[in-house]
């Protein structure tokens, strides 16, 4: 290799990002490069260290080994990918893995009004990527305010993995804001493109077992499911006969108050079902890109969100009746703001106004709080945060606790969490729920859910309504029938 002066700077900045200590630096030139730091340089300073490691190895004819060595040492690091793009693509010149074309294509579907959603999905796709934000992977932070500096970005990397998850995450915020663009191109330019030297389980897959509670009339329901992340189509799946889709439940000889409880002991075999088939079609469809169990969201009319979903139970693999909560990472949603337009509308200013925060890091400011001891409780919801923490639960009293769930689905509110224990004090379960308010949690939902399980298997006690404009159910119309062969 051809040492030019900037090529050493470069790889002398990433020593100093990947070994950001004398010590590490000493280890790394004992362990790996088989030489002794402390007689190469005697100078503290973290710079003048690595300038001094790289001009040693340049005159002992060893600075193309000491870059090899460092680079495998280091193969997973996005420093040494973006080190390795730039200075192997001067001395070897190597086919890049994305063809310019290809970038042309990716960002024709694009406009720069869409910057926002570009950026939100960069960002996603680098944490998903290197398993850090872009602010820790790159602390000069390069701009992403418009198209052409994030394919700047992303051209630089030349990484299938980040690309197609930038891709992916793309699609995905553009069609919650308006789901009128045809991006069948790009997701078949996902399926299609193939890079031998990327392993698939970069390219990890999220699944969602969709349940919808769908009140039939007074005392019926409709309890239908299909899975969601299938390359194909949305996955439809029977109820107890083969060719109806879902299953209806009588609940005349119920009363009211007991039906929550009948409605869960009655999903118990069908859901354990469903769940078992949907994680089934999941690894025929991803195989090794499938790096998570299946996660469900449970849609409910307004009436029946107040559930305790600490009494749900499913069958497990070992054919023992277990807690869903701590089985599976459950969301539940609302099934009302999917039918009705008005709510709807509201869901799509609060989901806008959460994303920002989330994209502008100050999630902090856009939570309130409903302490439902309060006689006032119900003139909390006039702040319209995107965020209701309810410490102290729902009200007990059952009208009350109803007028409260209606108001919050015609807020502009997605995310509302409550506690189902009176043992928790308030400072307690606000730092419980607090725990779960992360940007990183709330970007993805598969990852939501899986750190609510969590937190239900280690304390318990937690509901939380997550609602997206995205990810609907079909639901049984005259369109799409109840009975209809699968």
């Amino acid at each position: 290799m051809e040492w030019t002066g900037k090529n050493r700077k470069r790889f002398r900045e990433a020593l100093q990002k990947v070994y950001p200590s004398k010590r590490d630096l000493e280890i790394f030139v004992d362990e790996d490069f088989e030489e002794n730091l402390g007689e190469i340089s005697q100078d503290g300073n973290l710079k003048h260290l690595c300038s001094d490691l790289i001009t040693f190895a340049q005159r002992q004819g060893k600075l193309d080994k000491l870059y090899n060595t460092f680079c495998q040492e280091n193969a997973d690091n996005p420093v040494i990918i973006e080190l390795k793009n730039e200075i192997d693509r001067i001395f070897d010149a190597p086919m890049t893995a994305i063809p310019s074309e290809d970038w042309d294509r990716i960002f024709s579907h694009f406009l720069d009004l869409d910057i926002s959603i570009l950026s939100t999905a960069c960002k996603i796709a680098f944490k998903q990527r290197f398993d850090q934000p872009i602010s820790l992977i790159r602390p000069d932070q390069p701009p992403l305010d418009s198209p052409d500096n994030i394919k700047d970005l992303l051209v630089k990397y030349d990484n299938f993995s980040l690309t197609c998850l930038f891709v992916t995450h793309a699609i995905r915020l553009s069609r919650e804001v308006e789901n009128v663009r045809d991006f069948t191109g790009l997701e078949n330019w996902i399926l299609d493109i193939r890079n031998p030297q990327e392993e698939n389980h970069d390219l990890a897959r999220y699944f969602y077992l969709l349940v919808s509670i769908n009140p039939k009339n007074q005392d019926e329901v409709r309890l239908t499911a299909e899975l969601h992340g299938c390359s194909n189509s949305i996955e439809a799946f029977d109820g107890a006969d083969a060719g109806q889709r879902g299953m209806i439940l009588d609940l005349s000889h119920v009363r009211k108050e007991e039906r929550a409880d009948t409605i869960a002991q009655k999903l118990i075999d069908p859901l354990s079902r469903w769940i078992k088939l949907a994680e089934s079609k999941m690894l025929e469809e991803a195989g090794e890109q499938t790096r998570q169990r299946v996660t469900l969201e449970v849609f409910l009319p307004w009436a029946l969100l107040d559930m305790n979903f600490s009494r749900w139970s499913v069958i497990n693999e070992f054919e023992d009746t277990v807690c869903l909560l701590t089985h599976r990472g459950v969301l539940v949603r609302s099934l009302d703001r999917c039918q009705k337009p008005g709510l709807s509308i509201n869901l799509n200013q609060g989901w806008n106004s959460l994303r920002q925060a989330i994209e502008e890091n100050r999630l902090n400011e856009c939570c309130g709080e409903i302490d439902c001891s309060s006689q006032t409780f119900l003139g909390s919801l006039g702040g319209d945060y995107p965020i209701y923490r309810l410490p102290r639960g729902l009200p007990k009293e059952r009208e009350t606790r109803h007028n409260l769930l209606k108001q919050l689905l015609d807020a502009p509110t997605p995310l509302a969490l409550w506690t189902q224990s009176s043992q928790l004090d308030r400072e307690t379960a606000l730092r419980s729920l607090d725990n779960l308010l992360t940007s990183d949690n709330l970007i993805e939902p598969a990852r939501f859910a899986e750190q609510i399980r969590q937190q239900q298997v280690n304390h318990g006690h937690l509901a939380v309504l997550y609602d997206r404009p995205d990810r609907i159910p079909t639901l049984p119309s005259q369109q799409t029938p109840f009975y209809a062969q699968s």
